[in-house]
């Protein structure tokens, strides 16, 4: 009898044992074929731009005589907000280097020079000194002039895949949208797969259709507040060359990582999504354009 109850108790055992192997090569095959292919992860990484409380982006953007690196950092809680740091390097050897920090909210930029060097000289042949406008906040009145909003926040929202933290019911919507319409483009079966910092990232080639593309923004525009997109007919963009991208997506999280612009005229590395940052308003500014007068007065 007890050979019978031991018999049973391992029967049951290599039962079990073979339920957890089955269950585990059954989880591993779903997320290698199902859950981690190139399709599920590119609409996970809309889906997840589409739901953001922040994320941070690096943008690197070179030309022949201008050079723009920026850092900026977009949060939806507590408070809609962007900061931005820009370094841009113009001339032609590129030795003019102007530092500037932005700060914005729905409705107002900051602005502020951080740091200004350059080797040319005053018209009398002396350095220039930039001291008394450095650290100064600029404040713009573009919301009172034309209720069109910050430039620098809707600029951070508006990008080539829009980032915002939306209601269920209007992320749906959109998506729905930017599905049907096909506004991002691209061949599934020609994604390349890489290791990035050790973790897997797929590369896909993305073509973005202008006349869907500006279809897309103006709905999203509306749920988000903006308006500058409002009068602007997508049917006019019909005829417009697509424009050709390459997005790196992470297979693990489906974000979006990274942005490459056609010729690689323009990088964006996104990184920090849901990391909790605190930006606060400046307390003292003036106007911008008195800022900008400052400068041009500056001998």
């Amino acid at each position: 009898m007890f050979k019978t109850i031991k018999l049973h108790i391992t029967t049951i055992r290599s039962l079990i044992f073979a339920g957890i192997i089955i269950l585990i090569a059954s989880s591993v095959l779903w997320f290698k074929t199902v859950y981690s292919s190139p399709t599920n992860v590119f609409n996970r990484m809309i889906t997840n731009s589409l739901s953001s409380q922040s994320v941070s982006k690096i943008a690197i953007q070179k030309g022949d005589s201008q050079n723009l690196e920026q850092a900026s950092t977009l949060v939806t809680r507590p408070d809609q907000r962007v900061h931005s740091t820009s370094i841009l390097s113009q001339g032609e050897n590129l030795d003019t280097v102007i530092t500037t920090e932005s700060i914005a909210s729905p409705e107002y930029d900051f602005v502020r020079y951080n740091d200004i060097s350059t080797t040319q000289k005053t018209p009398s042949g002396g350095v220039y000194d930039f001291s008394s406008i450095l650290g100064l906040w600029g404040k713009s009145d573009i919301a009172s002039k034309d209720g069109n909003g910050a430039q620098l926040y809707n600029q951070t929202l508006l990008g080539v895949v829009p980032i915002a933290n939306l209601p269920v019911a209007k992320r749906k919507e959109l998506i729905k949208q930017i599905k049907t319409d096909t506004v991002f483009k691209y061949d599934s079966s020609a994604t390349k797969r890489q290791i990035t910092n050790g973790r897997p990232v797929y590369s896909y080639e993305v073509t973005v259709k202008p006349e869907s593309y500006v279809s897309m923004l103006k709905n999203f525009s509306k749920t988000v507040g903006i308006t500058q997109l409002e009068q602007i007919d997508p049917a006019q963009y019909a005829d417009s060359v697509p424009l050709k991208f390459t997005f790196e997506i992470d297979v693990w999280s489906g974000q979006l990582t990274k942005i490459i612009y056609e010729n690689s005229v323009r990088t964006e590395n996104l990184t920090a999504y849901g990391v909790w940052s605190q930006i606060e308003l400046p307390a003292t500014s003036i106007g911008v354009d008195e800022l900008q007068t400052r400068l041009r007065q500056i001998q």
